[in-house]
């Protein structure tokens, strides 16, 4: 999995935002229905590690959906995105 820079971030209206490099990737609609099993263990592999990531961090995403975690094909990387209604749990 990969480990995306932040370039920078900000606050605006009580909402975070932050800035990362482009993240190359495939639109889910286009490639769900034809992923080999190879492809399909690197995407749930991605995904899983991505969330596993938050949790050890005590953020909760809230809004995992295709459209909100970007892959490749080409890597075999995916790239958790859109934290607008994840919050953080800490103890």
């Amino acid at each position: 999995n990969k480990i995306i820079k932040l370039l920078d971030g900000y606050i605006e209206n009580n909402e975070i935002f932050f800035v990362t490099p482009y993240v190359k990737h495939d639109k889910f609609v286009n490639f769900f229905r034809i992923l080999k099993m190879k492809e399909i263990k690197h995407y749930m592999y991605s995904l899983l590690e991505s969330l596993s990531i938050l949790e050890e961090n005590c953020v909760i995403h809230k809004d995992v959906k295709p459209d909100n975690f970007l892959f490749s094909l080409e890597t075999l990387n995916g790239v958790l995105i859109d934290f607008g209604i994840s919050h953080c749990d800490l103890p």
